[in-house]
């Protein structure tokens, strides 16, 4: 039962990385090495045979190929669209009540805006031109924070493959990879809204152009 434990443990760390699994899968990461990584990062109990037995028994045929040619597919025939100059606005849950009013008179909010909402906070995103229009909506007691300078890359999908295992984790560890932080995403297939900084537009763009390309 450990051993079950220890090899189910590994492979849950190994699963989340998606760095991990390419070097994996491509056999040019160093088993031993990789072991002594993961005890030392994850400041893990195990012993290092236990832990490197987990990682020659991780199933990268399983776990990560699985899914491989459909999430190719989806990633081949998504269309890519961008927007700079927005901003987000963090807000208290309770002026909800603000935007349920406003949609239904004033309509300040209505046009170019995102919105999501948790038990705690609303997000919504809006043009950065139309920033103080928007604010004017909410009293200060309802602000939290808000941050200029983003950009919304809209990735539309031929057909929903988030139902596919790593496909939403692909499309992250991506421009994870490349330094790119997501400052928010928004999931209403058939359409992935990510939000991230105007410096990193550039990169990001390219990196989901370049995935889009690979064959």
């Amino acid at each position: 039962m450990a051993k079950i434990n220890i090899n189910r443990h590994i492979w849950n760390i190994i699963s989340r990385d998606i760095a991990i699994q390419k070097c994996l899968s491509a056999g040019i990461v160093n088993n031993r090495a990789l072991a002594k990584h993961l005890i030392e990062k994850y400041s893990l109990s195990f012993s290092l045979d236990g832990v490197l037995s987990a990682v020659r028994r991780y199933a990268v045929e399983e776990e990560f190929e699985e899914h491989t040619k459909e999430i190719e597919k989806a990633l081949q025939n998504m269309v890519v669209l961008t927007k700079n100059n927005i901003a987000a606005i963090k807000l208290r849950s309770d002026a909800f009540t603000n935007i349920a009013n406003d949609f239904l008179t004033k309509l300040t909010l209505k046009h170019n805006f995102r919105m999501v909402k948790t038990k705690e906070i609303i997000k919504i995103m809006v043009n950065q031109k139309d920033l103080d229009k928007k604010k004017a909506a909410f009293d200060k007691e309802y602000f939290i924070g808000v941050k200029e300078n983003l950009c919304e890359i809209r990735i539309m999908l031929e057909k929903d493959a988030t139902h596919l295992r790593g496909f939403l984790s692909r499309l992250s560890s991506e421009l994870a990879l490349h330094s790119v932080n997501i400052e928010a995403i928004i999931i209403a297939i058939p359409e992935i809204l990510i939000y991230v900084e105007e410096d990193d537009l550039v990169t990001a763009q390219k990196c989901l152009m370049d995935l889009r390309s690979k064959k």
